[in-house]
């Protein structure tokens, strides 16, 4: 091949996407490719296999140890292909479900397996209910898992939600029902985005989550009576959302040009701008954490990126996230493009301004606890003194040293 016949192929057929090699033998092709697409004016998405020197606003890198399921969910995000479609994709027989985030008295729309030395047996047929006895004998059984055939996958997940939805739309839920009902939703939720499957169901029991989440942040009038209602679960992600949605209320309440709608974009900023990445990475937030975890070149991009992508992703929630929202989770770490970390931050908006610094607070309390220390409000405000000493961030810590700990 050459450049010439790699222009006249592309210029002469129809594409939706190029996928291709950084190079074919000792030919250099992603910056010719990409700037073929760029010259014929087609907004088509370019996929590089291998390692290339095209910025990550140019084309989708795919290093040397990617997965074929990467590629096969970027394509699927980018091309809005169906839930249903990727539902058809071969999962193999059966497909797992961890037995504590089934939902008790759930009626089940298709039958369910356990699966013994290799070996799968009906444990509850469709329209049965998955009782508290059956959960507990599961657990008795040290039978983490429940599983489901493949083409009922789809159909098994949005029961999960719709039930969901019906159980968060009660009337007076305690305090701890809010939550735990919440903690479940949002680790389905999750689990189904990073799968790319942004259905109907899923788009409509984010919304209720979300709703419930900020109505309990609002019910909660101290940091150690949160602290108490997190004890009931050992859902990181979730612990870290709430923790971020209380503070950001707090704050926006205790600074003078805060609004109620500003509270609610915060609280869905809290919900999504770590939903691209996985639970172990949520606690990264600077380079020397980073450094620290050991990471391969693979998973050091997931944690970059994850605010360009997690920003990104929420387009497909299209007319049910307040404007401005995917601003703020782009720059939730203070670099303006959403790619890396940034200590000095300049000209991110005022309330990505807010929740970087909440985030902080949020990550240096939950690496305390994992060491069952304790910091103090003093530690805490002195952590973003040290760091942040702007006017913008003074008025931030002061609005914080107004938030009842006791």
């Amino acid at each position: 091949h050459s450049d010439a016949s790699i222009v006249s192929y592309l210029e002469e057929n129809h594409f939706d996407a190029v996928i291709t090699k950084p190079s074919i033998g000792d030919l250099k092709i992603d910056k010719t490719i990409h700037k073929l697409i760029e010259s014929i004016n087609k907004s088509v998405p370019l996929y590089i296999l291998g390692k290339s020197k095209l910025s990550i606003h140019s084309a989708k890198i795919f290093r040397k140890d990617f997965e074929v399921s990467d590629l096969i969910r970027a394509l699927a995000f980018d091309f809005d292909i169906t839930p249903h479609f990727m539902a058809s994709l071969d999962f193999g027989d059966f497909f797992s479900f961890r037995t504590n985030d089934i939902m008790r008295d759930l009626v089940l729309v298709c039958d369910i397996y356990i699966n013994k030395n290799d070996s799968y047996s009906k444990l509850l047929s469709k329209d049965s209910t998955f009782s508290t006895d059956i959960k507990n004998l599961l657990n008795n059984q040290n039978l983490d898992k429940i599983y489901v055939t493949a083409k009922e996958r789809l159909n098994f997940i949005n029961s999960q939600l719709i039930y969901f939805q019906e159980l968060l739309a009660e009337d007076q839920l305690s305090i701890n029902d809010e939550f735990m009902l919440s903690s479940n939703a949002y680790r389905l939720i999750k689990s189904n985005i990073l799968e790319m499957n942004i259905s109907t169901e899923v788009i409509l029991a984010t919304e209720k989550c979300i709703n419930t989440i900020f109505s309990l942040v609002q019910k909660i009038p101290t940091l150690q009576q949160l602290f108490k209602t997190l004890t009931k679960s050992d859902n990181l992600d979730f612990n870290q959302t709430v923790m971020l949605c209380f503070f950001c209320n707090h704050i926006v309440g205790n600074v003078e040009w805060g609004t109620n709608e500003q509270k609610i974009k915060l609280t869905f900023v809290s919900f999504f701008h770590n939903i691209t990445l996985p639970s172990e990475y949520v606690l990264i937030n600077n380079d020397e954490q980073l450094e620290k975890m050991n990471l391969t070149i693979k998973q050091k991009k997931l944690v970059l990126t994850h605010a360009l992508e997690s920003a990104r992703l929420i387009s497909k929630f299209k007319n049910k996230i307040p404007f401005g929202v995917d601003t703020i989770i782009k720059q939730h770490h203070g670099a303006i493009a959403g790619l890396g970390f940034n200590s000095f931050p300049q000209s991110i908006s005022p309330l990505a301004i807010i929740f970087l610094v909440v985030d902080e607070w949020v990550t240096n309390i939950l690496r305390a606890q994992s060491s069952n220390l304790v910091l103090t409000k003093k530690e805490l405000m002195n952590i973003v003194k040290k760091k942040y000493k702007t006017l913008s961030f003074e008025k931030v810590i002061s609005a914080f040293e107004k938030i009842d700990f006791q």
